[in-house]
């Protein structure tokens, strides 16, 4: 075979492998977006983060999460806010679990399971969370 042959052969190759590798993130990356285990990660931030605002906030607070939470439990103490899936079978075998560090005399407690609401409410020093009425 002559060079210029071997070198256009070569350069296909490269251009059939990097399409390959592009193909093969894109593909991954789909997949990770749309897990449930992703979501889970997504809701207990966002709680994180309320949480954070209504301790920083003054006086009573409430705060309605924006999304549809249908198919999830969620559990929070003045420790961590622990997110699951509601499944048919057992318990969901890998929960998602935040930890948060409220301040001095902050406590925060509840639980919401399977509810299409939630509802974040600070009265005082005590952070609870509930389905929304």
């Amino acid at each position: 075979m002559n060079k210029k042959g071997s070198s256009i052969l070569m350069a296909i190759f490269e251009i059939l492998a990097v399409i390959l590798v592009i193909l093969i993130t894109f593909s991954v990356a789909t997949e990770f977006a749309g897990s449930t285990n992703t979501q889970k990660t997504f809701y207990a931030e966002d709680m994180r983060m309320m949480i954070n605002t209504l301790v920083g906030t003054p006086g009573d607070a409430s705060i309605e999460y924006p999304k549809d939470i249908t198919g999830y439990t969620f559990l929070l103490t003045s420790d961590e806010i622990v997110v699951l899936e509601d499944q048919d079978e057992g318990t969901d075998p890998f929960p998602v679990r935040r930890y948060m560090s409220l301040p001095f005399e902050h406590s925060a407690s509840g639980s919401v399971k399977d509810t299409g609401t939630l509802c974040i409410k600070k009265q005082n020093k005590i952070v609870t969370i509930k389905p929304c009425q």
